[in-house]
């Protein structure tokens, strides 16, 4: 074999993980720097790529770990060490053609924008996403949004506000598909866990923020800078800021603590505290404003109602079942929306302080629901939609079905009825009792089931006995296996409770279904444990009856 010699070595200063060659003019590689980069061999130089989402550095913890080269598209492809994979022009490497996201972590926050047709998302990570609500695709992703975890997030319109462990806020527009950074602001002395954008009259936007050092800042945007208007220190005698919203009709701020159980009111205007909403017993986890009353939701597993006049007093409290860790008010202030530490959605009415609907939890099956604590809800359309996240790295999309099984409802009714009508006719008429039956049994009438095969009995005191069981079986053999699984529940449940009368047509019923129907019996587990105690009731009824005849016997006999 000839022997291989090393006709040229380059420096690139940092570790190569992957690597593709195309043709005998280009590399492109990938490593530690967390950026692809491309070497042209015949010039002997490495360009480094100004790729469109990257940040001035690239990222590394997210490390290329894959390139490789589709030539059916000419597009080079590279995956990194957190599965996202991206999609570049090989005639334009600046220019990113399509991504796939990878692995969301814990997800922190995720809000609609604008339109209703994307989510921007924040996932213990320092990326912000924005999500395409119908492919369900990442269209965007900014790495490095942040020197670290982004913690909060608030959208209006198509301003995105974000803040991070990193001590920074961020100010955001998403418009014409894109992301661009408006500016930035610096001052907190802690993590920032919670922030609002404020709308003003003049189209702008100012920011509100609270970080983990129990401060409050407002910020002033404008000519592309974030200027902190004041500062209030120590809002909370304990913890962090958590969590706080904006009135800008009341003029104030509302702010609660992960370890305070004191909601504070402060003045928009100067920051000066004008109110505390006390009650609570653990710490303030959401809060949301509907006209005059602010609703406040707590680690005691409670939400509490607050009017908004001088005193500040709290008219109404609901008992959640689990800690709500965010919510939205709807149905025009008549409903809450909660998102739980127990991984359900519920739904409150305010009027009666009663939980109506819950939705999603891990025994609801794959793809229903969250399997952990849900972190954010968002509503959008008058709440006909809405999205949350959850500590189980999933962004589910809600719809609200309410009109549509409403109609379906009223169809039902309505199918119902005509059925009903049939079925009086029959009856009435000694019209045929296997589809009278049928009929019944579709509208699970067990005692109009019971009165019909009661008729055929009367009918047939002068047939021989063989034709009416023929009756029971041609019956049974007509049954689709649907309705052999109702008529099973019927025989097993409503009938079980009437012995007198149900007794005899049961055990003639169930020997039918054996007979014809013995695949579905079987594969109705619940049905065959049920038929142990409902043989053994009614081996006890024939034995008492016995019993009885016996006893009657012996009277005739010797009296």
């Amino acid at each position: 074999m000839a022997s291989k010699k090393v006709e040229r070595t380059e420096v690139v200063y940092e570790r190569v993980e992957a690597m593709e060659v195309v043709g005998n003019k280009t590399v492109y590689y990938g490593g530690e720097g967390g950026r692809m980069k491309v070497f042209k061999i015949e010039k002997g130089v490495s360009e480094d790529v100004e790729m469109e989402d990257a940040n001035d550095s690239g990222n590394k913890d997210e490390e290329i770990v894959w390139i490789a080269k589709s030539e059916d598209t000419n597009t080079i492809i590279q995956a990194d060490s957190e599965q996202n994979i991206m999609g570049f022009s090989c005639d334009n490497l600046n220019k990113k053609k399509w991504q796939i996201a990878g692995y969301n972590d814990e997800v922190i926050e995720s809000r609609y924008i604008e339109s209703g047709n994307k989510i921007a998302v924040i996932s213990n990570s320092d990326k912000l996403k924005i999500y395409n609500t119908e492919t369900l695709e990442c269209e965007e992703m900014v790495r490095g949004a942040h020197d670290d975890i982004i913690l909060s997030m608030d959208v209006y319109g198509t301003y995105i506000a974000t803040g991070s462990k990193d001590r920074t806020i961020k100010l955001w527009e998403y418009k014409d598909n894109k992301i661009s950074l408006l500016a930035k602001g610096v001052g907190h002395m802690g993590a920032v866990g919670a922030i609002k954008i404020v709308p003003l009259k003049d189209g702008g936007v100012e920011l509100v923020s609270g970080s983990m050092d129990s401060s409050i800042k407002r910020w002033k945007y404008g000519n592309g800078t974030l200027v902190g208007e004041y500062t209030i220190i120590k809002v909370h005698e304990k913890g962090d800021v958590n969590t706080l919203n904006v009135n800008t009709d009341q003029g104030i701020i509302v702010s609660g603590g992960s370890q305070d159980k004191v909601g504070r009111i402060l003045n928009y205007r100067d920051g000066s505290v004008v109110g505390e909403l006390k009650g609570h017993k653990r710490g303030i986890w959401a809060i949301e404003f509907y006209g005059h009353i602010v609703a406040t939701s707590s680690g005691d597993s409670t939400i509490k109602l607050w009017s908004l006049n001088s005193n500040y007093d709290c008219i109404q409290t609901i008992d959640c079942g689990s800690t709500v860790l965010s919510m939205k008010i709807i149905s025009n202030g008549m409903q809450i929306l909660g998102g739980c530490n127990d991984a359900l959605v519920r739904l409150f009415n305010i009027s009666s302080s009663q939980v109506v609907a819950m939705f999603g939890g891990e025994n609801s099956g794959p793809n229903k629901g969250h399997s952990d604590k849900i972190w954010s809800l968002d509503t959008f359309n008058d709440s006909s939609l809405m999205v949350t996240g959850s500590s189980d790295s999933k962004i589910i999309i809600w719809n609200d079905q309410s009109q549509v099984l409403l109609d379906q409802y009223i169809q039902k009714q309505q199918e119902d009825l005509l059925t009903s009508q049939k079925l009086d006719n029959l009856l009435s008429n000694n019209g045929d009792l296997i589809l009278a039956f049928k009929l019944a049994l579709s509208l699970n009438k067990p005692h109009t089931c019971l009165s019909i095969l009661s008729k055929h009995t009367n009918r047939s005191t002068s047939a021989t006995s063989s034709d009416a069981y023929e009756f029971y079986d041609v019956l049974i053999k007509s049954l689709s296996p649907e309705e052999v699984s109702n008529l099973l529940n019927l025989v097993l449940v409503d009938w079980s409770t009437n012995l007198k009368l149900a007794a005899f047509y049961s055990q003639i019923l169930l020997f039918s279904i054996f007979k014809h129907h013995r695949s579905v019996l079987m594969d109705n587990h619940q049905s065959i444990k049920s038929l142990i105690p409902h043989t053994n009731k009614f081996l006890k009824f024939w034995n008492s009856l016995l019993s009885d005849s016996a006893m009657l016997d012996f009277y005739l006999q010797f009296s």
